[in-house]
């Protein structure tokens, strides 16, 4: 202990004791005890709310009436005094009984000399900082200093008992960040951890002061937003939880700098509020979580209200997952193949691999964006798409085994995908075993996917482009890719998004968007391929303004790879100028 002046305060009603007591710490020389009494344990918890004291000496003789639940009491109000009760003889139940309750000594009043008194309020002081210091990290995250899971679950429950008792209402947020997995497969853990302490700080400027934040683990964080003035049907308590995550999503769009590194995360929240969607923590619980992830599911980045419908979409979502899980295994993923046209020729120039689900025991396929979001979120996606791979080479390899000229085959690749180290070795062992030359080998990645490639300096796609693959990008005009990002990337092809192909014949905007493209691309020495075609007059608009490869389902719809070699066979090149639809 250091020598500034000890605090106590003695519920004692004798005057006699008190005075005793006063003259006990007087022996000790050093006048360093201040020491305040009151008669009654009302008194002393008004003063403890009051003021602040090192320690409470808390007289428990039968005499003076006061129990041992006053000892909690006590706690719940001054929660860094420290406790030491005193008694006119010795209790071994009531000194076991006070300890359990909260007290950190117990002393037989007066027996010995103001030493012993003294060193008695010394220890219990420094071990009530000790067990606090212990309860601390037992109870906060050790990396950014927020509630663990353990103090949550406690203040959950506070909260709700709270919130019955008073007929309040309270909202219960679940986060997670959107990615944050593949910025510790790439960067590591170190820089996963530094961005975890800065995402909680500004979470943490977010919130108000009466409300609750913690972190559970990993990049998973829970936010208690207590007292809000009515539930969401209301109107006025959405409002004003809407205010805190809008601030949060708004925030959490900026991007972190961390030394060398520009990372970008999102953010998905999912919202349970009491009483309206669950009266109990562990509904609350499952609703928010069942909230978070269809925000996921709804594309990342925004807020959902938990409703009943979403534990059927959770319940489904879980099906999905299972039997993702074992659909290799049982051979339900499909190959088709969606040619690639040369506007100027008519001739096949590519193909595009598009990947169908088809359950076990069913007709229908499954299409992309039915069952890719949730592999991407599991990591199924990793399996899928090295299968997929060794697949198009192999069936590239078939292809030419029947006499087929070589065709470039493109592969869309996915975030969680190219955050794989071992990515650029699997495509060039599945080459090397077809025995097939890397230049017909394509990957595309959309927008968003390429800058957050530049973000976070991934060295991925020029591992590919030494292996001599090329690269495109897909859906390009529909976000907002910066040409400085194009400028740094190793970037062969754009392929211009459906939606400004779509326009072309009634939108003047959209024809000069598509003429700024292509003029960028061929200063920049790289090829253009519209998407998405859908009648001739967009393939007249396009060879107008110079665009010379297409695909869509006008020219051709994916096909099995039966469907498409009979295509080529048939149709390997046509007169200029004939209708490109071909049924199979």
């Amino acid at each position: 202990m250091n020598d500034k002046s000890v605090r106590i305060l003695l519920v004692e009603n004798e005057i006699n004791d008190v005075r005793i007591a006063r003259e006990l710490l007087a022996e000790t020389g050093d006048g360093k005890y201040y020491v305040e009494q009151v008669d009654q344990i009302k008194d002393a918890l008004r003063r403890l709310g009051e003021d602040s004291f090192d320690t409470v000496l808390l007289d428990m003789s039968p005499q003076q009436g006061i129990a041992v639940d006053a000892i909690a009491r006590i706690g719940e109000v001054a929660p860094k005094s420290a406790i030491v009760v005193l008694c006119d003889h010795f209790d071994e139940l009531l000194s076991l009984q006070v300890v359990q309750a909260g007290a950190q000594d117990f002393l037989v009043k007066w027996q010995g000399d103001g030493f012993l008194l003294a060193r008695s309020i010394r220890y219990a002081i420094e071990h009530k900082k000790e067990k606090d210091y212990l309860s601390r990290l037992a109870c906060y995250d050790g990396l950014t200093g927020l509630a663990n899971r353990t103090l949550f679950r406690e203040l959950l429950d506070k909260t709700l008992f709270q919130a019955t008792q008073n007929y309040q209402s309270f909202a219960l947020m679940f986060l997670d960040l959107d990615h944050f997995k593949e910025i510790n497969d790439t960067l590591g853990h170190d820089m996963g951890d530094r961005l975890l302490v800065l995402v909680a700080r500004r979470l943490q400027g977010c919130i108000r002061t009466s409300d609750i934040i913690a972190r559970l683990g990993g990049d998973e964080f829970t936010i208690i937003q207590r007292s809000i003035s009515s539930t969401p049907r209301q109107g006025t308590g959405q409002q004003e939880i809407e205010v805190v995550t809008r601030k949060i999503i708004q925030v959490m769009k900026q991007p972190f700098v961390i030394g060398d590194n520009v990372l970008h995360v999102g953010v998905s929240l999912g919202i349970a509020v009491f009483p309206e969607h669950g009266a109990d923590t562990l509904t609350l619980l499952k609703n928010a979580d069942t909230s978070m992830y269809y925000a996921k599911e709804r594309g990342r980045r925004n807020y959902q209200f938990y409703f009943p419908g979403m534990r059927t979409k959770a319940n489904r979502r879980l099906e999905m997952e299972r039997n993702l899980r074992d659909a290799l295994g049982r051979g339900e993923m499909v190959i088709y193949y969606q040619p690639q046209f040369g506007l100027q020729t008519n001739e096949i120039i590519g193909v595009t691999a598009c990947l169908r689900w088809k359950l076990q025991g069913k007709e229908q396929l499954l299409m992309p964006e039915d069952f890719l979001p949730v592999a991407e979120e599991t990591g199924i996606i990793v399996p899928i798409g090295e299968w997929l791979i060794n697949q198009v080479c192999a069936q590239h390899r078939a292809w030419r085994a029947i006499g087929l000229s070589p065709l470039r085959i493109t592969v869309s690749l996915s975030s969680r995908q190219l955050r794989q180290a071992a990515l650029a070795g699997v495509i060039e062992q599945a080459l090397k075993q077809n025995e097939m030359d890397a230049k017909y080998f394509e990957v595309e990645l959309n927008e968003d996917l390429m800058m957050e490639s530049v973000s976070a300096h991934d060295p991925t796609l020029d591992c590919l482009k030494l292996i001599g693959i090329s690269i495109a990008i897909n859906n390009f005009g529909s976000g907002s890719f910066s040409l400085n990002c194009l400028k740094r990337l190793p970037i062969d092809t754009l392929k211009i998004d459906s939606s400004i192909v779509h326009n072309l014949a009634r939108s003047p905007d959209d024809v000069a968007i598509i003429a700024a493209i292509i003029t960028m691309a061929r200063c920049m020495r790289m090829g253009v391929m519209a998407e998405g075609v859908e009648d001739s007059t967009q393939i007249d608009a396009l060879l107008e303004q110079g665009c010379f490869m297409a695909q869509g389902n006008y020219l051709s719809p994916p096909l099995s790879s039966w469907g498409f070699l009979r295509l080529t066979k048939k149709n390997h090149s046509l007169p200029p100028g004939k209708v490109f639809l071909h049924q199979v």
